[in-house]
């Protein structure tokens, strides 16, 4: 995994925990299709809510990273 992503999921878990967002209360309500997944509409809406300033590029990073690997313990 590069450098790029783990600083970007770095700040995400900061912003997280600084915030004691309830990620599982967060994920429930945009899951609309309740299959446990999320497309990239949702996954950036939600990230927009842990980080307003993200951009969407690395949004897409983060989504594309995520689903093109089977090491999801981050």
């Amino acid at each position: 995994m590069d450098n790029k992503f783990h600083r970007i999921i770095g700040e995400l878990k900061h912003v997280i925990s600084v915030n004691e967002l309830n990620l599982k209360k967060i994920f429930k309500n945009f899951d609309v299709h309740k299959r446990n997944a999320l497309g990239i509409v949702e996954f950036s809406k939600i990230i927009k809510i842990i980080d307003e300033t993200i951009d969407q590029s690395e949004i897409e990073y983060i989504f594309t990273k995520n689903f093109n690997t089977t090491n999801r313990n981050y």
